[in-house]
């Protein structure tokens, strides 16, 4: 899958530190979250969730939708996206914003530094699993 040079305009929700968004992407189109989506918050969990989609950067609605759930864990956030729609879903993209300085561990199986414009990471093709770490270093990992 390309990536796009411009931006969708999607809506950025903060929890518990972390930067979030995430896009719904089929085999003609690709659909963000609405800035009106309904976030709750307890002690232990942030839901994100939307019963439409958005695409030309936030401007059209589409039938369909989103949710992304971030769990409070004992050394950090679970993050889970899941979408639905008319459409036969590609895959659904989380974008994670605010990270620290550091290098991921997992990328094309090595040590790979973020660039001051992001990195994107394709699975499965340049990692060969759905999971990467940001070694931010003294041992800390994300």
């Amino acid at each position: 899958m390309q990536q796009f040079s411009f931006d969708f305009r999607d809506p950025v929700f903060a929890v518990d530190g972390w930067r979030l968004s995430c896009q719904v992407i089929s085999f003609e189109n690709t659909y963000g979250l609405p800035a009106s989506a309904e976030v709750r918050r307890d002690d232990e969990a942030t839901a994100i969730a939307t019963g439409q989609l958005t695409w030309a950067g936030g401007q059209r609605a589409a039938a369909g939708s989103a949710r992304i759930d971030a769990r409070r864990t004992d050394d950090g956030i679970e993050l889970t996206v899941a979408a639905s729609m008319p459409r036969r879903i590609r895959c659904t993209k989380l974008i994670v914003g605010g990270l620290p300085d550091g290098e991921l561990l997992g990328h094309r199986w090595s040590r790979q530094p973020v660039t001051r414009g992001g990195t994107t990471v394709h699975y499965p093709s340049t990692t060969h699993t759905a999971l990467v770490f940001l070694d931010c270093g003294e041992g800390e990992h994300i």
